[in-house]
């Protein structure tokens, strides 16, 4: 059979055509790719770089945190994975009262922060009132790095602004047990057991505190709390001579501590808390580093 192809048909068929041309095409559907996480950089800045890097940690230990963030942003411009220039430009922003700036810099290399890095982004999270994701930030940091006695010390400390102060005194301790020589967290135990019914422990806590960190705020600080315990603990009941009587009322953990000493070590005991309850006095030698943490 023979088909007829009229002029109606060709013209039909070309419309078609330049209609199916003319109408924009549909983009092609692509594959979602992630980008990779970003990396830090761990080598040590050098030359004049390392020079400013030195002069804006000096200026954050000094509390002039504007001018310290002013070099440290100007580094990071260069050097803007360097895990040295982000830590102390986190830092410097969470020291400044702008936790949200610290938070920002820091998400992007969750997965790979050291454990110095990880304790200031779970503190600057929790500054910024994410406190759940502080404690889930702080968690997963513990997981790399169980040995970190910082770690625990932010993650108690996280623990108990939230009024969660039994789970945060055990990350105290294991802290102490993990890395004997940190010591935020024999002085967060301390000012956590001051108020409660073991302030007795306080004492001891925070001795071993002093004697890690001897020549900081804190450690002044810390001393302030001490005699207070004390003050409060001891009554001084009369003098005979030389001799002073007194009473002392102290939880049970200090008393233990005490008669263990022996008799001639608790009467030196009860000797250095009249000492104190009188604004005088000094437990023990100071020597050893100071750590350079802020909570």
């Amino acid at each position: 059979m023979r088909r007829t192809v009229t002029i109606g048909v060709l013209l039909a068929a070309g419309a078609c055509a330049t209609a199916c041309v003319t109408r924009p095409l549909a983009p092609r559907a692509r594959s979602a790719t992630r980008e990779p996480a970003p990396s830090l950089d761990l080598r040590r800045l050098s030359g004049t770089d390392g020079d400013k890097l030195q002069r804006a940690v000096s200026l954050i230990d000094a509390g002039a945190l504007d001018a310290s963030i002013e070099i440290l942003q100007e580094l990071r411009s260069r050097n803007r994975d360097n895990a040295y220039v982000v830590h102390e430009l986190a830092l410097a922003l969470r020291l400044n009262r702008q936790p949200q700036g610290a938070v920002e810099i820091l998400r992007p290399y969750r997965r790979g922060l050291t454990a110095e890095i990880a304790a200031g982004f779970g503190s600057a999270l929790d500054d910024a009132g994410d406190r759940r994701g502080a404690v889930v930030v702080l968690s997963e940091a513990i997981q790399r790095y169980p040995r970190s006695g910082l770690l625990r010390s932010e993650l108690g400390t996280t623990l108990a602004g939230a009024g969660r102060g039994q789970e945060a005194l055990a990350q105290y301790q294991t802290g102490m047990q993990s890395e004997p020589r940190w010591p935020s967290n024999y002085m967060q135990a301390a000012r956590l057991l001051s108020e409660s019914d073991a302030s007795g422990l306080s004492l001891i806590y925070g001795e071993i505190f002093r004697v890690l960190e001897p020549s900081s705020q804190r450690s002044a600080r810390m001393a302030e709390l001490l005699v207070k315990i004390c003050r409060s603990a001891v009554t001084v009941t009369g003098t005979q001579g030389s001799r002073r009587e007194a009473r002392v009322k102290l939880a049970p953990p200090m008393v233990i501590y005490a008669v263990g000493r022996g008799a001639t070590g608790f009467g030196w005991f009860v000797s250095v808390l009249c000492s104190l309850a009188g604004g005088r006095g000094r437990l023990l030698g100071r020597r050893a580093r100071t750590h350079r943490s802020y909570r």
